[in-house]
């Protein structure tokens, strides 16, 4: 029998959320932020669904910051995720019972 499972949620940026190799009542891998996703808050600044697999560069902040635009004030309120890291769904190119293919 199967034991792998993987949660693959298309509509958060294509991100792999969680797996396991015990089936559905084993350890998970990943961590969801249930009350997050739950709450459907889409902030510019940062969407924090959890997940697997998130890729993350930095540094964030600061003179050298890659989340202001050049030109923005090195402030709370200037700071945003890039678009396609933080937010907006993957196209899904197929999909059965057991395979997601993305492009």
């Amino acid at each position: 029998m199967e034991s792998k499972r993987e949660w693959l949620w298309p509509w958060i940026s294509g991100s792999r959320d969680d797996s396991t190799f015990g089936g559905d009542e084993g350890p998970s891998f990943g961590w969801i932020n249930r009350s997050f996703i739950e709450s459907k808050v889409d902030s510019p600044m940062f969407n924090n669904y959890g997940g697997e697999d998130r890729f993350w560069i930095g540094p964030e902040a600061g003179q050298f910051g890659l989340w202001f635009r050049p030109g923005d004030r090195l402030t709370f309120d200037d700071f945003k995720t890039p678009e396609g890291i933080n937010r907006g769904a993957s196209k899904v190119v197929a999909a059965d019972s057991d395979r997601l293919k993305q492009p």
